[in-house]
């Protein structure tokens, strides 16, 4: 069998000599990439390697015979882009993850790769969010991470944008397209150059109208799909059982609150799991405790403020 390789094409030189340098020194894909400038020297590339990928000028479409490659797509010029085009002007990052998200169709490339870390908590007022997105930062300076918040009424406005959409349409596409979503799904996911994310839900109902198992298949999805090294869940308020979601999980983060009846609903959390069936989850689980801070209250929350003040309570786990 011959080595396959993606190949991507364009008159610009240093253009396409630049994105394929990025996406192999910054993403983890199980086959290399070339750049070309002219489609003789793709023509005689073929003849030599397997091409699932192929992604072209648009200019240069016209030339190249259908069966030189799996799948060929075509960079252009407009944001507005069809299924089989790309817009060739955005940030690297988005550019990368945009052409990998085209190898969809040979199904999982990236094996079972990743891990899903959740955090959750019985109660509220434990830090549950602030905490998730620590860990997130934590955990991209090791490796690939991304972020997903499942709290209904998030607000993260200080921690990420939605210039790219949202949880809400990556849903959608889960829940339309089945395991041919991911290449949607890639369109919706940022960067805050800590971190990938999907921005939280637009609309409450954009998560009620899945069953809690669908929310669960879908982090395992973005797991098998992503080629994440880490995923950080936000458990949020609609898993109030989230039990198949800890099916998936590598390791489970309780976060304790400060307050007397919060901590009572730890405790019968915990006896709950010793009694039950649910007993397995135990060996998951890492407790977390986040003394309180007034900015927790009354300041905005950065990227910068959960470095000071909330990594130092998570350096146990490296």
């Amino acid at each position: 069998m011959r080595e396959k390789a993606i190949c991507l094409a364009d008159k610009n030189e240093k253009y396409i000599v630049k994105l394929v340098d990025y996406i192999n020194s910054h993403h983890s894909i199980p086959y290399r990439a070339y750049a070309f400038t002219s489609v003789e020297a793709i023509k005689d590339f073929a003849g030599k390697y397997d091409i699932p990928l192929l992604v072209l000028d648009a200019d240069m479409r016209s030339e190249v015979d259908e069966k030189i490659a799996e799948k060929i797509i075509c960079f252009v010029e407009q944001r507005q882009t069809g299924d089989d085009e790309i817009y060739k002007f955005q940030v690297a990052d988005y550019l990368a993850k945009d052409i990998i998200a085209q190898l969809e169709e040979e199904g999982n490339i990236f094996g079972d790769y990743g891990n899903i870390l959740t955090v959750y908590s019985p109660a509220t007022k434990s830090f549950r969010t602030t905490v998730a997105v620590g860990l997130a930062i934590l955990k991209g300076w090791k490796g690939k991470c991304l972020f997903v918040s499942f709290e209904q009424y998030a607000s993260l406005n200080t921690i990420m944008s939605i210039d790219r959409g949202s949880l809400s349409e990556a849903l959608y596409w889960y829940k339309t397209l089945g395991d041919k979503a991911y290449a949607k799904i890639v369109e919706c996911i940022g960067n805050n150059g800590k971190f990938d994310y999907l921005y939280p839900v637009k609309c409450p109902d954009d998560i009620g109208d899945f069953t809690l198992a669908e929310l669960a298949g879908f982090c395992n999805f973005l797991k098998e799909r992503g080629g994440y090294e880490y995923i950080i869940i936000d458990a949020g308020d609609c898993f109030s059982n989230p039990w198949k979601l800890f099916e998936f999980s590598s390791e489970i983060i309780v976060t304790i609150p400060p307050d007397i009846t919060g901590r009572q609903k730890i405790h019968n959390f915990f006896e709950y799991l010793e009694k039950s069936d649910k007993s397995y989850v135990l060996s998951k689980i890492q407790k977390v405790e986040i003394p309180y801070y007034d900015n927790l209250q009354m300041d905005e929350i950065t990227p910068d403020w959960i470095e000071k003040k909330i990594l130092p309570y998570l350096d146990w786990r490296e």
